[in-house]
């Protein structure tokens, strides 16, 4: 067999093998990880949840979600770097690790403001550390405060 040929046999076979695994998964809820996210959880009360809920979607460099949140408080939470999902070797300075925090703040502010709050924000609460190393501090505290004038 050419080589060519062997190539469209493997691939049509691949896809006849993939395809009912693929499609077992249509119209079932949060069983097969296939499926599109559409929002948080049903019936989910906690502001925090929610907003966080969306902030996890947030773009960030190399698709590593490098963060961590402390929920400190009734109406607020601590974001951290997530240290195990550093890449070193192409990010040495953490700069893209940082953009990717700045996303995240980024979605969880609009998610704030679409559920009628607003985001207060203190950056670096404990303390700036330098650009060559990573601490175990948050890069931002997080208070959501209800805005009557945002939502909806």
């Amino acid at each position: 067999m050419q080589r060519r040929n062997f190539i469209k046999v493997m691939a049509a076979g691949s896809t006849v093998a993939l395809l009912p695994s693929v499609l077992s998964g249509c119209g079932e809820h949060g069983e097969t990880g296939l499926e599109a996210w559409d929002g948080p959880m049903p019936g989910e009360t906690d502001i925090r949840r929610i907003v966080l809920s969306y902030a996890i979607l947030a773009p960030n460099p190399q698709n590593k979600q490098p963060w961590v949140v402390d929920l400190s408080g009734p109406k607020s939470f601590d974001l951290y770097v997530d240290q195990t999902r550093l890449l070193p070797k192409t990010d040495p300075p953490f700069r893209q690790t940082h953009i990717g925090q700045g996303t995240f703040l980024e979605n969880a502010d609009l998610a704030a403001r679409k559920h009628g709050f607003r985001m207060d924000v203190r950056y670096f609460p404990q303390g700036i550390y330098g650009n060559t190393v990573m601490e175990d501090k948050p890069v931002a505290s997080v208070t959501l405060v209800e805005d009557p004038y945002r939502g909806h």
